[in-house]
Protein backbone atom coordinates (compact mmCIF):
# COMPACT_ATOMS: atom_id res chain seq x y z
CA UNK A 1 0.00 0.00 0.00
CA UNK A 2 1.43 3.54 -0.87
CA UNK A 3 1.34 6.12 1.59
CA UNK A 4 0.25 9.60 1.27
CA UNK A 5 3.47 12.22 0.92
CA UNK A 6 3.42 15.10 3.58
CA UNK A 7 4.74 18.58 2.55
CA UNK A 8 8.38 18.39 3.45
CA UNK A 9 8.90 14.60 2.69
CA UNK A 10 11.27 13.05 0.20
CA UNK A 11 10.25 10.75 -2.05
CA UNK A 12 12.51 8.23 -3.81
CA UNK A 13 12.07 8.07 -7.55
CA UNK A 14 13.62 4.71 -9.11
CA UNK A 15 14.51 5.09 -12.57
CA UNK A 16 16.92 3.38 -15.49
CA UNK A 17 19.27 5.19 -14.34
CA UNK A 18 19.61 4.64 -10.54
CA UNK A 19 17.68 6.72 -7.66
CA UNK A 20 16.72 10.00 -8.10
CA UNK A 21 15.58 11.94 -5.29
CA UNK A 22 12.41 15.15 -4.99
CA UNK A 23 11.17 16.77 -2.04
CA UNK A 24 7.37 17.74 -2.03
CA UNK A 25 8.07 21.28 -1.52
CA UNK A 26 4.37 22.55 -0.92
CA UNK A 27 0.74 22.44 -2.73
CA UNK A 28 -0.81 25.55 -5.07
CA UNK A 29 -4.38 26.42 -5.44
CA UNK A 30 -3.76 26.92 -9.25
CA UNK A 31 -0.85 24.81 -10.38
CA UNK A 32 -1.00 21.64 -7.11
CA UNK A 33 1.79 20.00 -5.25
CA UNK A 34 4.85 21.31 -6.58
CA UNK A 35 7.88 19.66 -5.64
CA UNK A 36 11.67 20.37 -5.79
CA UNK A 37 14.29 17.78 -7.74
CA UNK A 38 17.44 17.34 -5.90
CA UNK A 39 20.61 17.22 -8.66
CA UNK A 40 22.05 13.66 -9.43
CA UNK A 41 21.13 10.20 -10.13
CA UNK A 42 22.52 7.49 -7.69
CA UNK A 43 23.82 3.78 -8.84
CA UNK A 44 21.57 1.06 -7.13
Amino acid sequence: MAKRVKIGDVVEIVTQGGLAYAQYSHKNAMYGALIRVFKGVHPV
